[in-house]
């Protein structure tokens, strides 16, 4: 039987956008969990998130 993984990114590459979101008073905290990316994950230099859910989450909202 095959495993496959998804592939990962340090979650870490996050903390310059959460900064970013937190310094334009948004509520970064409802916004990972929206995400499903816990806070201690994102602080940890070994923390890891799916690549998928970096990318989407880190997307540019069209409108």
């Amino acid at each position: 039987m095959t495993t496959t993984k998804k592939p990962t990114i340090c979650a870490f590459l996050l903390t310059p956008y959460v900064e970013a979101l937190q310094r334009s008073g948004i509520d970064t905290d409802m916004l990972m969990a929206r995400f499903g990316i816990d806070r201690s994950v994102s602080a940890d230099m070994d923390g890891r998130i799916p690549v998928s859910t970096f990318f989407f989450s880190s997307r540019k909202p069209h409108g």
